[in-house]
């Protein structure tokens, strides 16, 4: 089924941080949750743009999916998408409504991660923010 889970993830999880933008479509349009999160809290929004899988965030971001939640760290997908160098992601994310301004529990911030990781983009579109 489509909520079941294997180490927390789900089957929209694993299609998330393979950019598979199909079978996303087709599991959502079958009542895949956008928001389940797994152990450590990831959402496949975060699983995307960790892996830089641009046209599969903004179709979850269209369906639904929260922009903004956090995995246990306090992590955002936005975050995500700056720690793992995908600066195209960043800025679809910044455009859909991520907080430029959330800190992690660790105390980071998606520009400082984007500094870290010589985003400059990222980083001057968060400054404006």
């Amino acid at each position: 089924g489509l909520s079941v889970r294997q180490d927390g993830w789900t089957a929209l999880m694993y299609a998330a941080s393979r950019n598979n933008e199909s079978l996303c479509m087709m599991l959502v349009d079958k009542g895949a949750d956008l928001n389940a999160k797994s152990k450590d809290g990831a959402t496949a929004l975060m699983l995307s743009a960790q892996e830089g899988g641009e046209s599969v965030a903004v179709m979850l971001i269209e369906k639904g999916a929260d922009v903004n939640a956090t995995n246990k760290k306090g992590s955002t997908a936005l975050m995500v998408s700056a720690s793992f160098g995908h600066e195209s992601v960043g800025l679809m994310l910044l455009e859909h409504g991520a907080d430029a301004n959330s800190k992690s529990k660790e105390e980071e911030t998606a520009l400082m991660l984007s500094a870290e990781n010589g985003l400059d983009r990222l980083a001057v579109k968060l400054i404006e923010k």
